[in-house]
């Protein structure tokens, strides 16, 4: 019973310093800008073999007719030039690295449904591997024989359900560029 523990008291230690370590925060650099200092994240280190998220962000309340996907798409972490097209969006990967794309309603998240159909190659070197869909979501891995600084333009296919919006496929052509 000694010998129990004194393991769960060891285990709970190295379990407590390694949630401690994990909640590293953001450091983040000043860089100037036009009015006064405007704060950039440090870019993060790559690690090889990373499964990274594309979160597409779809404000669902902003659609209406002959609206295009710039006008009510966006991503979680902001293209570092606020001016700038969606469209120059870039995922930074590594060969070998896995990527999954998701959709998801910032009006109503519970109520409508953003579904990613396919990911397509629009332009540039071809670093994308077969790619699987599969509720709502696509997964692709960059092929392993894909060299720095090749870059894919692709395009995103989605559509959002919500009620009394019809239904239509929507097109969004981010970037991928290989490091």
């Amino acid at each position: 019973m000694k010998n129990f523990a004194k393991f769960y008291t060891v285990f709970l230690i190295v379990m407590i310093a390694f949630a401690l370590n994990s909640c590293e925060s953001r450091k983040k650099d000043k860089v100037p800008g036009q009015e006064g200092q405007v704060v950039i994240p440090k870019q993060k280190t790559l690690v090889p073999g990373t499964k990274h998220f594309v979160v597409l962000l779809v404000d669902v309340d902003k659609i209406k007719p002959g609206s295009k996907p710039r006008d009510f798409c966006s991503f979680p972490d902001k293209y570092p030039y606020p001016n700038d097209s969606i469209e120059n969006y870039t995922t930074d990967v590594l060969a070998g690295d896995s990527v999954v794309w998701l959709g998801i309603s910032t009006s109503a998240p519970y109520q409508d449904s953003i579904s990613i159909d396919m990911i397509n190659h629009r332009s540039g070197d071809n670093v994308l591997g077969p790619q699987r869909g599969i509720n709502g979501k696509v997964g692709g891995k960059i092929k392993e024989d894909a060299a720095p600084g090749q870059k894919e333009k692709y395009a995103i296919h989605f559509r959002v359900f919500k009620e009394g919006i019809p239904p239509r496929t929507y097109i969004l052509d981010p970037k991928i560029l290989v490091h």
